[in-house]
Protein backbone atom coordinates (compact mmCIF):
# COMPACT_ATOMS: atom_id res chain seq x y z
CA UNK A 1 0.00 0.00 0.00
CA UNK A 2 2.77 2.32 0.72
CA UNK A 3 4.14 1.69 -2.65
CA UNK A 4 0.84 2.63 -4.31
CA UNK A 5 0.67 5.74 -2.24
CA UNK A 6 4.19 6.79 -3.24
CA UNK A 7 3.39 6.17 -6.86
CA UNK A 8 0.18 8.21 -6.57
CA UNK A 9 2.09 11.07 -4.99
CA UNK A 10 4.69 10.86 -7.70
CA UNK A 11 2.02 10.96 -10.44
CA UNK A 12 0.27 13.85 -8.70
CA UNK A 13 3.57 15.79 -8.39
CA UNK A 14 4.37 15.28 -12.09
CA UNK A 15 0.84 16.28 -13.04
CA UNK A 16 0.96 19.41 -10.86
CA UNK A 17 4.34 20.39 -12.21
CA UNK A 18 2.99 20.14 -15.79
CA UNK A 19 -0.09 22.09 -14.78
CA UNK A 20 2.06 24.67 -13.00
CA UNK A 21 4.19 25.21 -16.14
CA UNK A 22 1.07 25.42 -18.32
CA UNK A 23 -0.58 27.90 -15.94
CA UNK A 24 2.52 30.12 -15.78
CA UNK A 25 2.87 30.01 -19.59
CA UNK A 26 -0.79 30.94 -19.99
CA UNK A 27 -0.53 33.79 -17.45
CA UNK A 28 2.58 35.08 -19.19
CA UNK A 29 0.80 34.98 -22.54
CA UNK A 30 -2.09 37.00 -21.12
CA UNK A 31 0.33 39.63 -19.82
CA UNK A 32 0.27 38.99 -16.08
CA UNK A 33 4.04 38.52 -16.00
CA UNK A 34 6.17 40.82 -18.15
CA UNK A 35 9.63 42.25 -18.44
CA UNK A 36 9.42 46.01 -17.73
CA UNK A 37 12.14 46.87 -20.27
CA UNK A 38 10.47 44.78 -22.97
CA UNK A 39 7.11 46.28 -22.08
CA UNK A 40 8.49 49.84 -22.30
CA UNK A 41 10.07 49.08 -25.68
CA UNK A 42 6.78 47.66 -27.00
CA UNK A 43 4.48 50.30 -25.53
CA UNK A 44 6.55 53.50 -25.65
CA UNK A 45 9.65 53.30 -27.83
CA UNK A 46 8.33 51.39 -30.85
CA UNK A 47 5.14 53.51 -31.29
CA UNK A 48 7.20 56.72 -31.14
CA UNK A 49 9.75 55.29 -33.55
CA UNK A 50 7.07 54.15 -35.99
CA UNK A 51 5.26 57.50 -35.89
CA UNK A 52 8.58 59.28 -36.57
CA UNK A 53 9.32 56.95 -39.47
CA UNK A 54 5.80 57.46 -40.83
CA UNK A 55 6.26 61.24 -40.65
CA UNK A 56 9.58 61.01 -42.51
CA UNK A 57 8.01 58.80 -45.19
CA UNK A 58 5.17 61.33 -45.63
CA UNK A 59 7.70 64.17 -45.93
CA UNK A 60 9.64 62.21 -48.55
CA UNK A 61 6.46 61.46 -50.49
CA UNK A 62 5.47 65.14 -50.40
CA UNK A 63 8.94 66.18 -51.52
CA UNK A 64 8.84 63.71 -54.39
CA UNK A 65 5.44 65.00 -55.50
CA UNK A 66 6.71 68.59 -55.45
CA UNK A 67 9.81 67.66 -57.41
CA UNK A 68 7.68 65.75 -59.93
CA UNK A 69 5.42 68.79 -60.37
CA UNK A 70 8.40 71.12 -60.79
CA UNK A 71 10.05 68.82 -63.33
CA UNK A 72 6.81 68.40 -65.26
CA UNK A 73 6.31 72.16 -65.37
CA UNK A 74 9.92 72.69 -66.45
CA UNK A 75 9.63 70.11 -69.22
CA UNK A 76 6.33 71.56 -70.45
CA UNK A 77 7.81 75.08 -70.49
CA UNK A 78 10.88 73.83 -72.36
CA UNK A 79 8.75 72.04 -74.95
CA UNK A 80 6.59 75.15 -75.39
CA UNK A 81 9.67 77.36 -75.81
CA UNK A 82 11.15 74.93 -78.35
CA UNK A 83 7.89 74.88 -80.31
CA UNK A 84 7.80 78.69 -80.38
CA UNK A 85 11.44 78.82 -81.43
CA UNK A 86 10.84 76.32 -84.23
CA UNK A 87 7.80 78.29 -85.39
CA UNK A 88 9.81 81.52 -85.39
CA UNK A 89 12.58 79.82 -87.39
CA UNK A 90 10.05 78.50 -89.90
CA UNK A 91 8.51 81.96 -90.28
CA UNK A 92 11.96 83.52 -90.69
CA UNK A 93 12.90 80.95 -93.34
CA UNK A 94 9.62 81.57 -95.20
CA UNK A 95 10.20 85.33 -95.11
CA UNK A 96 13.78 84.87 -96.36
CA UNK A 97 12.54 82.67 -99.22
CA UNK A 98 9.85 85.23 -100.11
CA UNK A 99 12.36 88.09 -100.12
CA UNK A 100 14.81 86.06 -102.18
CA UNK A 101 12.10 85.24 -104.74
CA UNK A 102 11.06 88.89 -104.90
CA UNK A 103 14.68 89.96 -105.39
CA UNK A 104 15.08 87.45 -108.25
CA UNK A 105 11.88 88.68 -109.90
CA UNK A 106 13.02 92.30 -109.63
CA UNK A 107 16.45 91.44 -111.01
CA UNK A 108 14.88 89.61 -113.96
CA UNK A 109 12.59 92.57 -114.63
CA UNK A 110 15.53 94.98 -114.38
CA UNK A 111 17.58 92.90 -116.81
CA UNK A 112 14.66 92.70 -119.24
CA UNK A 113 14.09 96.46 -119.14
CA UNK A 114 17.81 97.16 -119.51
CA UNK A 115 17.94 94.81 -122.48
CA UNK A 116 14.92 96.51 -124.05
CA UNK A 117 16.42 99.95 -123.48
CA UNK A 118 19.79 98.90 -124.88
CA UNK A 119 18.11 97.32 -127.92
CA UNK A 120 16.12 100.49 -128.54
CA UNK A 121 19.24 102.61 -128.44
CA UNK A 122 21.01 100.27 -130.84
CA UNK A 123 18.22 100.25 -133.37
CA UNK A 124 17.57 103.96 -132.94
CA UNK A 125 13.93 103.72 -133.79
CA UNK A 126 12.34 107.07 -134.34
CA UNK A 127 9.02 106.12 -132.79
CA UNK A 128 10.71 104.98 -129.54
CA UNK A 129 10.27 107.49 -126.72
CA UNK A 130 13.76 107.63 -125.18
CA UNK A 131 12.83 110.22 -122.63
CA UNK A 132 9.98 108.13 -121.25
CA UNK A 133 12.13 104.98 -121.18
CA UNK A 134 14.97 106.76 -119.34
CA UNK A 135 12.51 108.08 -116.77
CA UNK A 136 11.06 104.59 -116.34
CA UNK A 137 14.51 103.08 -116.00
CA UNK A 138 15.58 105.65 -113.40
CA UNK A 139 12.30 105.25 -111.49
CA UNK A 140 12.71 101.48 -111.53
CA UNK A 141 16.28 101.74 -110.27
CA UNK A 142 15.24 104.03 -107.41
CA UNK A 143 12.06 102.23 -106.32
CA UNK A 144 11.49 98.82 -107.93
CA UNK A 145 7.97 98.48 -106.47
CA UNK A 146 6.78 101.81 -107.88
CA UNK A 147 8.51 101.29 -111.22
CA UNK A 148 6.52 98.17 -112.08
CA UNK A 149 3.32 100.16 -112.69
CA UNK A 150 5.09 102.94 -114.64
CA UNK A 151 7.03 100.52 -116.83
CA UNK A 152 3.88 98.54 -117.50
CA UNK A 153 2.14 101.67 -118.78
CA UNK A 154 5.11 102.54 -121.01
CA UNK A 155 5.08 99.07 -122.51
CA UNK A 156 1.42 99.44 -123.45
CA UNK A 157 2.13 102.78 -125.16
CA UNK A 158 5.12 101.29 -126.99
CA UNK A 159 3.08 98.29 -128.15
CA UNK A 160 0.36 100.60 -129.44
CA UNK A 161 2.95 102.68 -131.28
CA UNK A 162 4.49 99.64 -132.98
CA UNK A 163 1.23 98.20 -134.26
CA UNK A 164 0.29 99.20 -137.79
CA UNK A 165 -2.97 101.14 -138.22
Amino acid sequence: RLKTRIEAQQIAADFLQNIECAVFDELEKRGHFYDPVEREIECVFLPKLLSGVELQVQKCATSQMLIDDILLSLIQNSVHACEQNMQACDEFDAEQARQQKYAQEMKALFVAKRKEFTQAIKTQRSEFDFKQQIMNFLAFSAAPDAAVGVVGAAEVEETDALEPN
